[in-house]
């Protein structure tokens, strides 16, 4: 659903309700997004996940009629897991800074993925994918207690992307691991 908030009052405008039908339709459980505004055309376009608990969930794109409210999907989906018939259940997307990638983490396919942007369209660039799976907790975990049911395997919940330093860092909080 897309909403009217009046960041004056900070408050949903009473009056606007939901602007439009839902949109985008077909998502299965759409978990989490975020926000990217292009730099070159001023374009705003949202990126999400879509969580699966039955295949490997999916990243999707999106542009935004500022005016409208309307969505509009940029392209395909693209897998978020590269194991098919796994549940990755995608729990965060993050844009790259500068807009060359979009991230996504995949908290029970204990994955993360880096998918190409289309820097014309913003639309994912489905030939142009990198999965990388991590691995078990090896070390031995003694703070607070041990867990022994969510530190079975490695567990990501976000992907951030450094920005301003020299190169390029991509930090994922691991819940199986507990570490970053």
């Amino acid at each position: 659903y897309v909403m009217k908030f009046d960041a004056e009052n900070k408050g949903f405008m009473p009056s606007s309700g939901f602007i439009g039908a839902p949109q985008l339709g077909g998502l299965k459980n759409p978990s989490y997004l975020t926000s990217y505004r292009d730099e070159a055309s001023g374009a705003l376009q949202i990126y999400i996940v879509d969580e699966s608990s039955d295949g490997p969930g999916t990243v999707s794109a999106a542009t935004v009629d500022e005016e409208t409210g309307e969505l509009k999907a940029l392209g395909p989906a693209v897998p978020a897991d590269a194991d098919l018939g796994s549940g990755a259940a995608c729990s965060h997307v993050s844009v790259a800074p500068g807009g060359k990638h979009v991230f996504a983490a995949n908290f029970l396919g204990a994955s993360i993925v880096a998918i190409a942007r289309n820097p014309e369209t913003g639309a994912l660039d489905e030939s142009k994918v990198q999965y990388l799976r991590f691995p078990p907790p090896s070390h031995p975990i003694q703070y607070p207690l041990t867990n022994a049911e969510r530190q079975e395997q490695s567990h990501a919940h976000q992907v951030l992307v450094s920005a301003g330093t020299k190169t390029t860092s991509i930090l994922v909080p691991d819940l199986g691991s507990d570490v970053v």
